[in-house]
């Protein structure tokens, strides 16, 4: 096949999905010219479309014309919003759009931005979701059919941690106001009085990185480190206990969320997204209500102090992570539906 994506290539899994198909396929792929992140992406071709404000507007035609030269046999758009209404403007089929969670869930209800979505998922065969609530979100939108295809991970790079003894608690959502961050500090300076062992993993970036860093060193019991490397990600893992999220809005879960559970890492959480669906309280982790440091720190605390719980939820969010976000699994599902489409 030669496929065509249409994709942020500063996102992980822009790369994990493209290259999984440039294996056996001809690959292109169009992305914004961004001026930092951007990722090595090995495909066929990687064709680069303006980032500027100033000059995105010219990326309708710029996407029109490119997808006419490179005459894929299918088009594949992530994210609505944006990629998926500039593939819109092609009038290329078969169309599939990807929805990543604010697209379909946030956007639809903000102008102009409703009105590129709708017509992005308007004009689909296709569209995939990473979430259950993301599924439902879209089937407001489009009559195409409608999977939940998540970005899935692979197995073989996350491995179960367990250590009685340990206290550690990992962080990994980065600092903008969607995640947060504010009741996350709370959370560290009452977890950290209970349990003045306790040791604190930081990892994230954004536009508010700086202010959140300067707020969290003030805790001694805080490593702070700041954006990493994704192929870093398992290693730090490996070195937690229990993830906390404080995220007010989730497409899905968190791709993090599912890497530590594959990690035997607990998570505490809050009621957003998929995870009200997937987490359930005192059998693999526990949810609370966004905004509350309270009881967010109560059950971190509870599984800090005991390591058996830690380890019978570690075990049952192995196995549910390996039936239902296996990358290879999620992406050979993907193969079949393009296969059907076309």
């Amino acid at each position: 096949m030669k496929l065509c994506y249409l994709a942020d290539n500063r996102s992980i899994h822009t790369k994990r999905w493209v290259e999984y198909f440039a294996k056996e396929n001809e690959v292109h792929l169009i992305s914004m010219d961004y001026p930092t992140g951007q990722l090595d992406i090995d495909v066929h071709e990687t064709h680069l479309i303006p980032s500027d404000v100033k000059r995105r507007f010219l990326n309708e035609f710029k996407v029109q014309r490119l997808v006419k030269d490179i005459k894929p046999d299918l088009l594949h758009a992530h994210f609505a919003t944006q990629y998926g209404y500039w593939g819109s403007t092609t009038n290329f089929h078969p169309f599939v759009v990807s929805c990543w969670g604010d697209d379909v869930l946030i956007h639809p209800h903000q102008w102009p931005l409703s009105m590129l979505v709708k017509k992005a998922l308007k004009d689909a065969d296709l569209v995939t979701c990473d979430g259950l609530n993301s599924v439902i979100a879209a089937g407001e939108l489009t009559k195409a059919p409608r999977y939940m295809i998540p970005h899935g991970i692979d197995l073989n790079q996350f491995k179960v941690h367990y250590d009685p003894l340990s206290k550690v608690v990992i962080y990994m959502r980065g600092f903008e106001s969607v995640y947060d961050w504010e009741t996350f500090v709370h959370v560290v300076h009452k977890v950290a009085h209970e349990v003045p062992s306790v040791r604190f993993i930081v990892i994230g970036g954004g536009s508010q990185m700086e202010v959140a860093k300067q707020a969290l060193e003030r805790c001694p019991s805080v490593r702070f480190l700041g954006p990493i490397e994704y192929q870093h990600v398992p290693g730090w893992l490996q070195c937690a206990d229990v993830y906390v999220s404080t995220s007010v809005s989730e497409g899905g879960m968190a791709l993090s969320t599912i890497e530590a559970m594959a990690s035997g890492v607990v998570p505490v959480v809050t009621d957003v997204g998929d995870n009200k669906h997937t987490i359930i309280n005192w059998v693999n982790g526990f949810v609370c209500p966004v905004g509350d440091a309270e009881l967010l720190a109560t059950r971190i605390v509870t599984l800090l102090k005991e390591p058996e719980m830690r380890k019978m939820c570690g075990e049952a969010n192995r196995k549910w992570v390996e039936t239902s976000q296996d990358y290879n699994k999620c992406m050979e599902q993907m193969s079949n539906l393009y296969r059907g489409l076309l």
